[in-house]
């Protein structure tokens, strides 16, 4: 209970959350004694809006309005897409602010928004059909697809029964999807990750682990590094949306200085990658 540990006079720290939905319900009721009680929380959500008023609180995960939305993005001007569609659920707070947030940065372009009711933070598959009815219609050439791992499977292999097969980027990771269906799948399947160990978003941390300061040498090697540029470690162009490639990797702009109360200080660099 997130009561008992602050209001413990031996806790030092917190350590947890990483479901959106579960952490704003806990932020809503006892936020204000977090704040107060001003030791470190270090949590695994990615929906900065939840932790933003709290310089107490940090993320080892990636912001998904500062950096995942910008990847995304950079990714469907990059690859040729010009009709992608969102396909997602409606009481889930990750899956619909990614739904606003690509609203917001891509509303030119997206021709579909599917926000699907959930049951245990999964869509229903009896709600398929009248998507994929609509997707016959619009037409995308990439659906982002946010309605769970546990249904990924399913939602596709009903897209190709109905004989479609625009390409698809997860939410989660390509390996919920059984071989039997990603095999038959002729579309391709993206994920988004993020290079090297998970939590090393924080300049500071990353310069801790490595057993140093940043010095002059080591500033200039970083700063070198993680210039606005693509990379694609296969080839040596960006793949059309007819040509693709994997891995693809976005260096999409340098490091901001850490602060105290970083929120999310990633290292920029992301990888998509595909089944193709």
């Amino acid at each position: 209970n997130v009561r008992d540990a602050l209001t413990d006079p031996d806790t030092i720290g917190m350590i947890g959350l990483s479901s959106s939905d579960r952490s704003k319900a806990v932020f809503d009721a006892v936020g204000k004694e977090i704040k107060q009680k001003n030791i470190p929380f270090l949590s695994a959500m990615s929906v900065n809006s939840i932790f933003a008023d709290y310089p107490n609180v940090f993320s080892m995960r990636a912001s998904q309005d500062n950096e995942r939305l910008p990847v995304l993005a950079q990714f469907v001007r990059r690859t040729g897409f010009q009709r992608p569609a969102f396909i997602g659920l409606r009481d889930t707070l990750f899956s619909t602010t990614l739904a606003d947030g690509l609203n917001r940065i891509m509303s030119a372009y997206l021709v579909a928004d599917h926000r699907l009711a959930s049951k245990d933070e999964k869509a229903d598959p009896a709600d398929f059909p009248a998507v994929i009815e609509d997707l016959k219609i619009k037409n995308p050439d990439l659906v982002f697809l946010a309605i769970g791992n546990d249904r990924n499977g399913e939602f596709i292999a009903q897209l190709k029964a109905a004989g479609l097969s625009p390409a698809i980027m997860l939410t989660g990771r390509i390996n919920s999807v059984s071989k039997d269906i990603s095999r038959d799948y002729t579309g391709t399947l993206y994920e988004l990750v993020w290079d090297r160990l998970p939590g090393l978003y924080n300049a500071r941390l990353m310069r801790r682990m490595a057993g140093r300061q940043a010095g002059p040498t080591a500033s200039a090697r970083n700063a070198r590094r993680a210039l606005p540029a693509i990379r694609c470690p296969t080839k040596t162009s960006v793949p059309s949306a007819s040509a693709r490639s994997t891995p693809i990797c976005w260096v999409l702009s340098p490091p901001r200085p850490a602060r105290p109360h970083a929120k999310s200080r990633s290292r920029t660099c992301a990888r998509i990658f595909s089944n193709s």
